[in-house]
């Protein structure tokens, strides 16, 4: 079975960028975690974007592996700043409070748009504030 992910950095933002597709499991997404935070480690970046648009979710979006034991255990820091965005047409699909509450150990905000969880990134004015940390919701 062919890899259904990308992991690529941008200098110029200073993100480190994963692309996932197909299904996801644990082991996929231990897979791009080792790898992206390798990778971010070795530019010095703590800013991560996971597109998951194109994963399927069979099991809703609690299956995305991103909760703070998970983000922990795939080698992510408390200190990094994670941007997951989800498609906004998820077959229905909502981010529910226990997904929500489960990732506040770090910095980690769930998106619909591109360019919106780019600009969260990027503003460092975001960063530490009572909204960036753990006010995980979809921005329209």
């Amino acid at each position: 079975m062919a890899i259904e992910y990308t992991v690529n950095f941008n200098a110029d933002k200073n993100i480190l960028y994963i692309k996932n597709g197909g299904r996801l499991n644990f082991q996929k997404a231990s897979q791009y975690s080792t790898e992206a935070t390798k990778l971010a480690r070795q530019n010095n970046c703590n800013r991560y974007l996971i597109d998951h648009t194109d994963t399927l979710l069979e099991h809703g979006l609690y299956k995305l592996h991103t909760d703070g034991a998970a983000l922990e255990n795939f080698g992510f820091k408390n200190s990094d700043r994670v941007a997951i965005i989800i498609s906004s047409e998820s077959e229905g699909h909502s981010l529910n409070d226990k997904a929500i509450n489960a990732a506040k150990w770090c910095s980690v905000k769930y998106f619909s748009v591109l360019n919106e969880a780019e600009e969260w990134l990027t503003n460092d004015k975001n960063y530490i504030t009572d909204d960036s940390i753990g006010g995980n919701s979809i921005d329209s």
